[in-house]
């Protein structure tokens, strides 16, 4: 039902005019299709996330191989060559071979700085070490008879 109000505002308060004003009021209905869509959507994804149908936490990604027992590959990472220019370093595991490029900033370009084989390296067992590996075996053999002598175990 249609109710008058007084306006007074734009009168300067010298005289009030009727307005009618209407009043709506919005009643509660059925719930719509839509919110029950929703609802179920949510309510699976849920139940999917919680049931992982898929494997999982354990299952791996598809780009990983599956674990071993070593790195197979090559790795690429960088690091400072000289005091003002730095590199890339690249080890292929595979090969048995390490190499490293440097930026010169002046030409703007990547150079190989070296590159070297360790495959054969696996096999020296003494080379430019200090200590000699003789004196640090004669050095824990004393260390080892004087423990003898002084507790009188072996």
């Amino acid at each position: 039902m249609p109710m008058l109000e007084l306006n007074d505002d734009h009168n300067d308060g010298r005289s009030a005019t009727p307005v009618q004003v209407r009043e709506v009021c919005i009643q509660p209905g059925k719930p719509h299709l839509i919110w029950w869509v929703i609802a179920v959507s949510l309510a699976v994804i849920a139940v999917t996330f919680v049931l992982r149908i898929d494997g999982g936490f354990n299952r791996p990604a598809f780009a990983q191989s599956p674990v071993s027992a070593g790195a197979h590959g090559v790795f690429a990472f960088s690091g400072q060559v000289s005091k003002n220019a730095y590199g890339v370093y690249m080890v292929d595991v595979d090969a048995g071979t390490i190499w490293c490029y440097r930026f010169d900033q002046g030409s703007d370009k990547l150079k190989l700085v070296a590159g070297r084989n360790w495959n054969y390296d696996r096999r020296l067992s003494n080379h430019s070490t200090e200590p000699p590996p003789d004196f640090i075996k004669t050095q824990l053999e004393k260390e080892q008879l004087a423990r003898q002598q002084a507790g009188g175990r072996p």
